[in-house]
């Protein structure tokens, strides 16, 4: 049976009179995949670096795998509200690498106008 893991995320932080405690808005159980493939991408990636639009070339691999999860949301959290399901496909990704071309500028950014 596969070691189940359990992360806790979107901690949110409040302060009572009785002093400072940490909520959990929700968590998600789930168990290690038995299968991840890898999956590789390419493509051309659209961005700005200062008053500059840029494009460079982008190559993204990660395993990816299905794994059975459990969604659990207390019910004084803010998404309490949203009547989340169970989910009905959980994903896994793991070892992702990203590598990045050299940029090349396609543009600038327009000036902002004020008209008052």
């Amino acid at each position: 049976m596969p070691k189940t893991l359990m992360i806790s995320f979107l901690r949110s932080r409040r302060t009572k009179d009785e002093g400072r405690r940490t909520n959990s808005l929700c968590s998600l159980s789930y168990s290690q995949p038995s299968i991840a493939l890898p999956l590789p991408f390419s493509g051309d990636v659209f961005s700005a670096l200062g008053d500059d639009w840029i494009l460079f070339k982008g190559e993204y691999n990660y395993r990816l795998g299905w794994v059975s999860g459990k969604l659990e949301v207390p019910a004084e959290s803010p998404f309490a509200s949203l009547s989340l399901g169970q989910p009905m496909l959980t994903l896994y990704g793991d070892d992702m690498r990203f590598v990045a071309g050299a940029p090349k500028v396609v543009g600038k950014k327009a000036t902002a106008f004020s008209y008052g």
